[in-house]
């Protein structure tokens, strides 16, 4: 939960009218799957219909457990968009106001007096976000009671004014599961169940109390050292109203489209909260995808990543559950959103080599760069190259030809010049050289 927000390019220039190619894209998935590279689920509708769904990998790799479409997975911060609902559920009945400021509730936090519903909603409280915090990691899977995580709100910084600035933060919407708690007298899993899950039929998707144990829920991992290691899991006491929820794709997709057919909160209010600035709302953003009207929410959360986005004019949406990913996730995500607009899907190639520890050892060393203020070690471990950046942990390499390596699942190539000492480093459409100390 070190940062649940995931935003996404997709580079359409024009939506076709075709067909969905139900062919390609489950061609892309089965290149996927035989190359270790995706586990999850994928849900499609089109006007609130099954469109396309598929599953991959497994949910429990150790128990040799396939994910399927009942599959509950971790959502992380798509969370945030069930609980921006709940407060707009309470704006109706009069229970809150958006320009209620949060010393109305809790005063010790820092600048209640000048903070209000509507700042924790859109990320411009200036509250420090808790999960970027040195630390976090060591106390995020602990159980904690609802003083407690008030004390640890209370406890934030303030890095800019109310309203100065954009700043994700999960911190602001821990205090606005707090603030519904109080302000309407009822648990947050009590909120969620009548006032969405309930109206909704959404019957896979819980708030539990403590880490889901059910059979057929997935276990998170990440690809390491050639194999799927099952990650940390966070208790859903530390994210709560900011990414504790588990569901599935299916309740996904249809807990979007429900929103967008007025079924949960009223058109006014729906308005409000898909209000942009910045292509911020209130939990919601707006999704960039051809100059089409696109919105949504993605999450990451220990090994689970996800995202649904939704395109009213269109009537499609689409909802992507992860519980591990050996490439990028965005890259599956614009996959899925090409074929469903009648784009078409590059079926990838993953041509990794094996090299010998001898050619392996010709790239180690220490590599420095004047563009960027860190430094980045290369070692070999296990048969298999290894970086790691300052103050960061160390991640596998894959090899695909003469110094050439990849590490997909942050979009990062490599490319080294034994002789020349340097490695180039390439994320994101940007280029570092660094030299070999």
């Amino acid at each position: 939960m070190k940062r649940l927000l995931i935003l996404f390019a997709l580079p359409f220039q024009h939506v076709l009218a075709q067909g969905f190619d139900t062919a390609t894209l489950d061609r892309y998935f089965d290149v996927l799957d035989s190359n270790s590279r995706f586990m999850g689920t994928v849900a499609v509708l089109r006007d609130g219909r099954p469109l396309y769904g598929r599953s991959l990998g497994k949910a429990d790799v150790e128990a040799g457990i396939p994910a399927q479409a009942a599959t509950r997975y971790g959502v992380g911060s798509v969370t945030k968009s069930f609980t921006s609902v709940l407060v707009f559920k309470a704006v109706e009945k009069g229970l809150i106001s958006l320009d209620d400021t949060v010393a109305r509730w809790f005063p010790q936090v820092p600048n209640a007096g000048r903070i209000t519903v509507r700042h924790l909603l859109t990320h411009r409280s200036g509250l420090h976000n808790f999960t970027d915090n040195p630390g976090y990691a060591r106390w995020m899977s602990k159980s904690f009671g609802a003083a407690e995580m008030l004390d640890t709100v209370a406890a934030q910084r303030t890095d800019f004014a109310p309203g100065e600035k954009y700043a994700y933060s999960n911190t602001g919407f821990v205090l606005l599961t707090l603030i519904l708690e109080k302000a309407c007298g009822r648990p947050y899993a009590t909120l969620l169940d009548r006032w969405i899950l309930r109206p909704g039929r959404l019957r896979e998707t819980v708030y539990p109390p403590g880490p889901d144990t059910a059979a057929r829920a997935a276990r998170s991992y990440a690809w390491l050292f050639g194999g799927w290691r099952r990650q940390p899991v966070t208790h859903p006491s530390v994210p709560t109203g900011a990414g504790a929820i588990r569901s599935t794709a299916g309740d996904i997709a249809r807990f979007a489209q429900l929103l967008f057919e007025g079924r949960f909160i009223s058109k006014a209010s729906l308005g409000e909260m898909t209000r942009m600035r910045d292509n911020v709302g209130c939990g919601i953003f707006q999704i960039p995808a051809g100059g089409k009207r696109a919105f949504g929410h993605g999450g990451r959360i220990d090994g689970f990543e996800s995202v649904y986005i939704h395109l009213p004019d269109e009537g499609l949406t689409v909802a992507i559950l992860s519980n591990g990913a050996n490439l990028p996730f965005n890259d599956v995500t614009i996959a899925v959103m090409g074929a469903a607009l009648g784009m078409p899907v590059e079926i990838p190639r993953f041509d990794n080599i094996t090299l010998s520890d001898a050619e392996l050892d010709r790239y180690a060393g220490v590599y420095a760069s004047r563009q960027l203020p860190m430094k980045i070690t290369i070692t070999r471990r296990d048969g298999k190259l290894m970086a790691q950046a300052t103050g960061q942990a160390a991640f596998g390499l894959e090899a695909h030809g003469e110094g050439r390596f990849s590490f997909r699942q942050a979009g990062i190539e490599m490319r080294f010049d034994v002789e020349k000492g340097q490695m180039v480093l390439m994320q994101g459409g940007g280029r570092f050289v660094f030299e070999r100390e």
